[in-house]
C-alpha cells in the first residue's frame, strides 16, 4: 500500500496523510479529519463558522432562524428542528424570468 505522509518536521504533529484507500488530515493527536470509503470523520473540538440558516444537513435542510428557534414548542405550537430549504429554491422564478426573455427575443 503506498502511502505519502506530509509533515513541516518529522515531529510535527500536524500533518498531512494520503493513502490508496484514505486521507486523514490532522491538526493534532486528538484533532483531525479523516476519509475512506465508508464517509468522513471529524474528531475532536468543531467550530462551525456561519449563520445557522447556512448550514445544511442533508443538502435540503437547515436550521430555523434564532427568531424561530427561540419560541418554545408545544404541542398546540410544535416548532421543527430542521427546516426545509431546497438548494434550488427560487428555481421556478428563475425559469419564469428565461421563459419572459426568450419570449421577447423570439
Amino acid at each position: 500500500m503506498a502511502r505519502r505522509v506530509i509533515k513541516a518536521t518529522p515531529t510535527s504533529e500536524p500533518g498531512l496523510e494520503v493513502g490508496e484507500n484514505a486521507a486523514r488530515l490532522s491538526g493534532g493527536r486528538e484533532s483531525f479529519v479523516y476519509a475512506d470509503s465508508s464517509g468522513v470523520y471529524l474528531v475532536g473540538n468543531l467550530s462551525l463558522l456561519a449563520e445557522p440558516q447556512n448550514i445544511r444537513i442533508a443538502g435540503s435542510y437547515t436550521f430555523p432562524t434564532a427568531y424561530r428557534a427561540a419560541l418554545p414548542s408545544t404541542m398546540v405550537n410544535p416548532q421543527p428542528i430542521l427546516e426545509s430549504n431546497s438548494p434550488v429554491e427560487g428555481f421556478g422564478d428563475l425559469a419564469t424570468e428565461v421563459a419572459r426573455l426568450l419570449g421577447e427575443l423570439i
